[in-house]
């Protein structure tokens, strides 16, 4: 007679809809703290719509006013804290009805944009063989690409 075991792994939680999702950390939560609930509620807005490999987004205060339920003007001003918070730098439409572009700055967009490239963190040896290097004070003072390579070199 024969027992049969049953394994039954443990599903993590999974998303119900697995599109139209933005990464919003720290910075996200840090605009929280800093825009009034009207201009938080643009940023979150222009975060989901904008596109992921620039962070821009253009649209009228007509169509914001539309979808966020408030009036063109609430909007304009909206948009005025936006850019004083040093959130978003915006080039405005030449009127109300033209379309803005919104582009959200660095600081608070937790997207690599075009061509930019992640730095690899620097392993704990190498650091430690780098400050060390650069303490004795023998060298020219620099711990350049080839000292890196070689120190990579020694940790494997």
């Amino acid at each position: 007679m024969a027992i049969e075991t049953v394994v039954r792994r443990k599903a993590g939680p999974r998303l119900k809809v697995s599109s139209g999702w933005f990464a919003a950390g720290a910075s996200f939560q840090r605009a929280l703290t800093i825009l009034s609930d009207g201009a938080f509620r643009l940023f979150a807005y222009l975060c989901m719509e904008a596109d992921r490999e620039t962070g821009r987004y253009a649209a009228s205060q007509t169509e914001l006013a539309r979808v966020l339920g408030r009036s063109r003007r609430i909007i304009g001003r909206y948009i005025v804290e936006l850019e004083r918070e040093g959130i978003c730098r915006i080039h405005s439409g030449k009127n109300q009805y033209d379309r803005n572009s919104f582009e959200i700055l660095d600081d608070y967009w937790p997207y690599c944009r075009n061509g930019c490239q992640e730095e690899p963190q620097e392993g704990e040896y190498v650091a430690r063989v780098r400050k060390a290097f650069l303490t004795l004070g023998c060298t020219k003072g620099s711990f350049g690409p080839s000292d890196k390579r070689f120190a990579e070199e020694l940790e494997a």
